[in-house]
């Protein structure tokens, strides 16, 4: 049997129900994209402390012997297909949006580390 060296947790986690179910109407054609959007969009971004990815990263922790690589998608995924092109809707100007995403980015690679991660991959998929 071969020795498992390292794990993955890849993938998608938790979304809100609200959420999921307006993707689903979308792509049934029952809502528009501006009804999508609208549920997509729910105000500035924070940093969310009880992110289901901090369970899971303390779960793969706790019981893998290795290392444990952690990965989170990159701020860039906000500007692909004009994702970000609704930030004015709740911020008064750009470099206000920016600071809050840095600043949300910067508080949960912090929360990462704090609980012993030391490889952390942001992707990049844009």
């Amino acid at each position: 049997m071969t020795k498992l060296t390292h794990y993955d947790i890849v993938g998608s986690f938790l979304r809100p129900e609200e959420l999921k179910k307006a993707r689903g109407k979308f792509n049934e054609d029952n809502i528009l994209q501006a009804e999508l959007t609208h549920v997509e969009l729910t105000g500035k971004i924070t940093y969310n402390s009880d992110h289901p990815f901090f369970e899971a990263f303390k779960f793969a922790q706790k019981h893998a012997n290795v290392q444990v690589k952690q990965t989170i998608p990159s701020p860039t995924l906000l500007f692909r297909d004009n994702r970000s092109d609704n930030w004015n809707k709740f911020y008064d100007n750009r470099r206000n949006y920016l600071n809050d995403l840095a600043t949300a980015y910067h508080q949960t690679i912090q929360h990462f580390y704090d609980l012993g991660c030391r490889y952390l991959q942001i992707d990049d998929t844009t």
